[in-house]
């Protein structure tokens, strides 16, 4: 139960968001165009706080080993067993389900507009496109549009090297080459 809570946080957030401007434009400023505002709010929130959403939708994945032969709880939840059914059964689901419903159409989101961004940037509406999609090329020129995609890369194999090596040795190395190959890209880039 506390897991699935965690789960509607960033939901949550997207009514929460779109009700403070509908309250902004009916109370200071009716120029607010509240569903472009709201898109762009939400996937700003959304963009500060993806390690922290995907972290949370995979954290059942993230098992330790029990000393000796004896299983492996989950990180963070010691008196659930990992693999066991029951409760860690419900976590995996509900976090497949989050996982499904929060990260993937924010990516797919993310995507489409990154992929658009050219076209739709010559067109008669770039301004509403551009106030859709602020959150995504307002930080970096316009010759590199496309950063924002190399930073939820980089977030995201941030947050899979636990999941993915259970050695801390290891985890240590990968996610110190991710961070250092990221580095130099925007070294070189300069978005």
């Amino acid at each position: 139960a506390q897991y699935a809570s965690r789960q509607s946080t960033a939901p949550v957030s997207i009514p929460i968001v779109g009700t403070v401007l509908l309250l902004k434009r009916r109370l200071l400023d009716s120029e607010v165009q509240v569903v472009p505002e709201t898109v762009n709010a939400v996937g700003t929130v959304f963009n500060v706080f993806f390690i922290s959403i995907l972290m949370t939708c995979l954290s059942p994945f993230v098992c330790y080993s029990h000393p000796g032969d004896g299983g492996s709880s989950v990180v963070g939840q010691a008196s659930i067993l990992c693999w066991q059914g029951g409760e860690h059964a419900s976590m995996v689901a509900v976090g497949i389900v989050a996982f499904a419903l929060v990260p993937v159409p924010f990516l797919a989101s993310a995507a489409y507009g990154i992929r658009k961004y050219p076209s739709k940037v010559k067109s008669t509406h770039s301004k509403t496109f551009l106030l859709y999609c602020r959150f995504l090329f307002s930080r970096f020129n316009p010759e590199t549009y496309y950063y924002s995609s190399v930073m939820l890369l980089r977030s995201f194999l941030i947050t899979i090297v636990p999941v993915a090596f259970k050695d801390v040795g290891v985890q240590i190395i990968v996610l110190t080459a991710t961070i250092l190959c990221f580095c130099g890209l925007q070294t070189w880039l300069r978005p």
